[in-house]
């Protein structure tokens, strides 16, 4: 840590303990390391399967998932030992397991991208020592930035953002998905003038998380259009030529870096902070049509087109339970929200940023490198 943040945090802990001037004390947030940290890709089998930033902890460096379809920090032991510091841990479901954990506070210090520690937060933390059950890992450690909690918080838990208050959470990739890249509570670098910022909207009741609405979900096979997802005011049809089927009452999209795959598509009637979240997975019919491509079609703050493209997700087939299109009969009968979690390898074709307002998160801007 270079001498310059030293001195800031030793003033931050003189004003905030009250040794001012008697005016207000200053906001811990203002002292929000703002700087690029490092993350890097995890492959598997030539694929992404998660990126990951390296934290020290316990004078020992750590290496963290990111991901914004969760929300809190959760810590295990190198080999996931069960042994917590309290007799009555609490638990947290994810799609891909269960963390048991114990609250407590922490520091939390980021590597950057000089390879330096730096401490995130003047001040502690809320986060759990955890281990974890049907856990894809190592690691044994998880940094959920995801935001907009409407649902019921764990007891004695605080999601990372609510803590953090940032302004801005960016993700870039200089050299493409498979290579080391950063993130920052900050813009993007660079111009990024004439960029379109796409509207967030509540996560009704999957209970939290970056959640747009978009106007269309075209599925394209050799580069034509062979159905298509469509939202209108009075519903959710799929359309292909010649027909449409009204299959639900609203669709919205989840942008997370913690899914691998393009996209996942889940029952939004089932909370994400519930522990039946591993029940909301929808998989298309087994003789469904393949599909080598999706783009994803938003309308930004001024009503104009905005065109996300998966890239070609033939190299998933036939591996993906997704690649192919989905039909009405695997949606459940009265599904009130269908939501397409688009994951790592979609959203990770742009760099992205999302914008913050009283500790909401407003809007969401992907811009091509």
């Amino acid at each position: 840590m270079n001498k310059f943040r030293i001195l800031i945090l030793v003033i931050f802990t003189f004003f905030f303990w009250g040794c001012g001037d008697g005016s207000d004390p200053l906001d811990p947030a203002d002292f929000l390391f703002t700087g690029p940290i490092a993350f890097e890709p995890i492959i598997s089998e030539g694929l992404t399967m998660d990126i990951q930033m390296e934290v020290f902890a316990d004078n020992e460096k750590r290496s963290v998932l990111i991901d914004t379809g969760s929300i809190y920090y959760f810590l295990g032991s190198d080999d996931n030992s069960q042994d917590l510091p309290c007799p009555l841990p609490e638990h947290y479901t994810y799609g891909g397991g269960v963390a048991f954990f114990c609250p407590e506070e922490t520091l939390l210090e980021v590597k950057d991208i000089q390879g330096s520690y730096e401490i995130l937060l003047p001040e502690k933390i809320r986060m759990g020592r955890s281990y974890f059950i049907e856990w894809p890992g190592p690691p044994y450690a998880i940094i959920g930035l995801s935001a907009n909690l409407i649902g019921i918080n764990k007891p004695n838990m605080l999601p990372v953002i609510h803590q953090l208050q940032p302004e801005y959470l960016s993700f870039s990739f200089p050299d493409g998905l498979l290579n080391p890249g950063f993130f920052q509570f900050d813009r993007f670098e660079g111009d990024d003038a004439g960029v379109q910022r796409i509207p967030l909207v509540s996560p009704q009741t999957l209970d939290y998380g970056y959640t747009a609405r978009p106007a269309r979900i075209e599925y394209y096979d050799d580069e034509q259009m062979v159905a298509a997802l469509v939202n209108t005011g009075d519903g959710v049809y799929v359309e292909t030529e010649g027909t449409s089927e009204r299959i639900a009452d609203d669709l919205v999209s989840f942008f997370d870096t913690g899914t691998t795959l393009p996209i996942v598509i889940i029952d939004g009637d089932i909370s994400l902070l519930s522990d039946r979240v591993s029940e909301s997975m929808i998989l298309p019919e087994d003789d469904a049509p393949l599909y080598n491509e999706i783009v994803a079609v938003f309308e930004d703050e001024y009503g104009l087109e905005v065109r996300l493209r998966s890239g070609d997700v033939s190299v998933w087939q036939p591996e993906n339970p997704w690649a192919k299109v989905l039909t009405k009969p695997p949606v459940p009968d009265c599904t009130k929200l269908l939501v397409y979690v688009f994951g790592l390898n979609f959203i990770g074709q742009y760099d992205f940023q999302f914008d913050f307002s009283g500790g909401k998160a407003t809007h969401v801007t992907f811009v091509e490198r």
